[in-house]
């Protein structure tokens, strides 16, 4: 898979008319693909921070002999049997919570080390995550959500890999689907372009006018200050009816209230009261759309949101990553 990638890279970056700048990072990423292909072998996950978090608790799985109750559990046929593995287990480890080796496990999990060190959460992050309650508990109702409602086996390829190390055929991202890996193999360097940016994110924002942008969680980092630059940019580059997405820790993150008054209309579309996604890690996320142009967007409320109120019920039917009720549309 790594000598794939560098042979996309190659042919991009031999058909294209790159600034030397530009097609030196391309060729660094290039010879770090080759110098690095053991990470694609032994998954990619299992190295760096995350890594050591993950290797950490497969390590903990053999000293508490729950290796193959994961197995059974990555490998569950039916989402209905998974759910019943993890209620089961779920019920055995309530028994035991108040016991010295789960207090233990919370800490491990749950200190500031782990969290900024392992799982990427900041300072910032991490008290936006607290501000929802108990962090163990908050991690506990993510994970049991998606066991729920994320068949591991068929659909939730993260997770799927996460406990694996590896990926499936029918249970991997799309790109690495057969047929789309080898429209990127085959088209990509004749039809796209791809540009890689070293700039900091409001400096590339203010270079031009963007339809769409993705700020992803990275505002739950921000001091004010950079909030209210970033808001001033997107408020400077995003054309009347484009869309920003992002995720945040936090139900009601206060910079959402920034990004509204810098002329968006800003709808919250789920929130961690149900399953979201298949990462499922997140308290909400939202779409901001910029005010003008248009004369009407569409955008899907899940019944998650802010504006309704759903519960889990393990009896929902079977639809892995769909299960939730057919959203709501709102209309701005």
């Amino acid at each position: 898979m790594a000598e794939e990638c560098f042979l996309i890279l190659h042919d991009i970056s031999s058909s294209l008319d790159f600034f030397p700048y530009e097609f030196a990072v391309l060729l660094v990423i290039g010879q770090a693909l080759r110098k690095k292909a053991r990470y694609f072998k032994d998954g990619l996950y299992y190295h760096g921070g995350m890594g050591r978090l993950i290797r950490a608790v497969r390590a903990l799985a053999r000293l508490t002999r729950k290796e193959r109750f994961i197995e059974s559990l990555v490998n569950a046929s039916t989402l209905q049997q998974q759910r019943e593995l993890w209620y089961n287990a779920s019920a055995c480890t309530k028994r035991s919570q108040a016991g010295i080796f789960a207090k233990m496990v919370s800490f491990f999990v749950t200190n500031r080390f782990t969290m900024s060190f392992c799982a990427g959460v900041c300072k910032g992050q991490l008290r936006l995550l607290r501000k929802e309650g108990n962090l163990y508990n908050y991690i506990v109702r993510c994970l049991n959500s998606t066991a729920a409602y994320s068949h591991l086996r068929d659909s939730n390829y993260f997770y799927r890999c996460c406990l694996t190390g590896k990926f499936s055929s029918n249970c991997c991202p799309r790109f690495l689907e057969k047929e789309n890996f080898h429209k990127l193999k085959t088209r990509l360097a004749a039809e796209e372009c791809l540009l890689i940016r070293t700039a900091t994110f409001v400096e590339e924002l203010s270079k031009r006018m963007y339809t769409k942008v993705i700020l992803m969680d990275h505002v739950d980092w921000l001091e004010q200050s950079d909030v209210d630059v970033l808001c001033k940019a997107l408020q400077a580059h995003v054309i009347p009816g484009g869309r920003v997405i992002w995720r945040s820790a936090s139900r009601p993150p206060s910079y959402a209230n920034c990004i509204e008054k810098s002329g968006f209309k800003v709808i919250q579309v789920a929130t961690s009261k149900a399953y979201m996604d298949r990462v499922n890690m997140y308290a909400s996320f939202f779409v901001a759309v910029r005010v003008g142009g248009l004369a009407s967007i569409k955008i899907p409320i899940h019944p998650s949101s802010r504006l309704h109120d759903h519960k889990l019920d393990p009896k929902e039917p079977e639809s892995p990553d769909s299960v939730l009720p057919a959203p709501l549309w709102i209309e701005i």
